[in-house]
């Protein structure tokens, strides 16, 4: 079963994942309430089944002010109901850095097969990827690492990554789909997720 963003962030989250800070929220108000406690700028972006290339189509907005959260909340409040009537509004802090893409599927000949590659939204444009059936160890991790072009963007948290590869390989689900995981010298975070138990 498709579990939608939220399901998957707070999954991850419980097997240890770093994920960003995020919350679901019913109205202006509360989202209001999340980005002070967040601190701004924040994301805010469309949880739903029916729309899934949120920031194509406009459903993911940063919001740098109050003013600026009320303004894009309502539109895209708005936006939202026409598409999917059961849409809600998740909240996140901010996060920047490199976009890296994790996923595992499964492959007809492969088996379990996990992937690591460059994220966001040019993923399908610039296919900068790294395959490798399952099971995998932290060398695999590294080599897949250091096949991608954008590696000279990651190498300040190589081993933390090299780990976060290893632990996605051996989640109990059918199919994982991590985009983006945002990659800075500070920190790593899982900012997107869609997975099938």
């Amino acid at each position: 079963m498709l579990k939608d963003v939220l399901f998957s962030l707070n999954f991850l989250k419980e097997k240890g994942f770093p994920v960003v800070k995020s919350a679901q929220v019913k109205n202006l108000q509360e989202a209001q309430r999340k980005a002070c406690e967040f601190n701004y700028p924040v994301f805010i972006k469309i949880i739903s089944d029916k729309i899934i290339h949120k920031a194509k189509q406009g459903f993911v907005k940063e919001c740098v002010n109050e003013q600026d959260l009320k303004d894009k909340f309502t539109k895209m409040e708005k936006a939202a109901k026409l598409e999917d009537e059961n849409a809600g509004i998740l909240i996140q802090e901010h996060s920047h850095g490199t976009e890296l893409i994790l996923g595992l599927k499964q492959d007809e000949v492969f088996g379990k097969v996990i992937l690591v590659g460059s994220g966001g939204t040019l993923t399908e444009l610039i296919k900068d990827i790294s395959f490798r059936a399952c099971p995998i160890n932290k060398q695999d991790a590294k080599e897949m690492l250091e096949e991608l072009r954008i590696f000279n963007h990651l190498k300040s948290k190589e081993g933390m990554l090299e780990d976060l590869i290893v632990k996605t390989s051996q989640l109990p689900v059918k199919e994982l789909d991590i985009n983006p995981v945002m990659v800075n010298t500070q920190s790593v975070h899982v900012v997107d997720a869609r997975l099938i138990l």
